[in-house]
């Protein structure tokens, strides 16, 4: 199925995520890929007993081109989920995966297998903001990838640090690419793709986030990962949500402990840390000793599964 039907396809009403992904899967099996964007309408008006105006296929297709266009003038790929090299990591997590990632940079990182998601609140302590700098910087020198979200706090100190010590990372937006969330970040965005990073998102260029696109990333992050660093955050905290992905798709999770400003603001840290449900990070050599963990994993299911 070509990339333009997938964009198509995502534009009607009433049709998610969900139901094209079983439709690409089922067109897959059968062995039907080569059909048209009519021939996908044909079928899905037989499964969801309802036809398409004349009008409607009209605005898509005008929307659809104008979405490559942003695309091609802002040197914007597109991967969708019939591709040779879309991410296994996401083909993994079944009917969770996206259908389509809009992404900018170097698109390896999708694919890479030493992918750290390093994550936390927006309202980090000192200490806290420090750390997540200083263990990015670790991470990506001992050839790690860092995966954030590109938010205030913890997501731009995990940024900062990779940058710093011109390493790789890779910002995974709850908006379109091109719109930038929050705005003070462009400066930060740019360097990420200045130093072999990327930038991915499951939403067409440009559009703005929602109250539900944060959630939708969190399992991105979490799912492009092969382990999941908490840096500060409650138990209310949108990183929850990446937490319990991670917990979900099988991760690799570390937390960890230091002071904060507030006994709420590690509520979540201290509930991995206690539960046994991750490793305790408490200086450079936890991080180093969990990496090689990791490392151990990522070598045995490559050349074993």
């Amino acid at each position: 199925m070509h990339y333009s039907d997938v964009i198509k396809l995502q534009q009607l009403t009433g049709l998610g995520k969900k139901s094209i992904l079983k439709l690409i899967q089922e067109l897959t099996i059968n062995e039907s890929s080569y059909l048209g964007f009519k021939d996908y309408l044909f079928m899905l008006s037989e499964k969801m007993n309802r036809k398409f105006s004349v009008a409607d296929l009209e605005k898509i297709q005008v929307k659809t081109e104008k979405i490559l266009e942003n695309c091609y003038n802002e040197n914007i790929g597109i991967i969708t989920y019939t591709d040779d090299d879309f991410p296994k990591n996401l083909k993994n997590i079944g009917v969770d995966s996206p259908v389509l990632l809009y992404y900018k940079g170097n698109k390896s990182l999708l694919n890479n297998t030493t992918n750290i998601a390093v994550i936390g609140t927006r309202n980090p302590s000192i200490d806290g903001f420090q750390k997540a700098v200083l263990y990015s910087g670790l991470i990506t020198r001992k050839g790690f990838v860092v995966v954030s979200g590109l938010a205030e706090g913890c997501d731009t100190a995990a940024h900062l640090g990779a940058i710093r010590d011109k390493g790789r990372s890779m910002a995974v937006l709850p908006s379109g690419i091109g719109c930038i969330y929050p705005k003070s970040n462009k400066g930060l965005l740019d360097d990420i793709l200045n130093n072999d990073g990327c930038i991915a998102s499951e939403y067409e260029p440009h559009s703005l986030p929602q109250s539900y696109t944060f959630i939708e990333r969190d399992r991105l992050q979490a799912a492009l990962s092969a382990g999941l660093l908490i840096i500060e955050s409650s138990t209310t905290g949108g990183t929850n949500h990446t937490y319990k992905f991670g917990i979900e798709y099988g991760k690799q999770i570390a937390a960890s402990e230091h002071e904060s400003f507030g006994e709420s603001n590690m509520s979540l840290n201290r509930n991995i840390i206690r539960n046994a449900r991750g490793f305790a990070i408490r200086s450079e050599r936890d991080i180093e000793d969990w990496l090689v963990t990791l490392n151990r994993e990522v070598w045995d299911e490559t050349n074993y599964k």
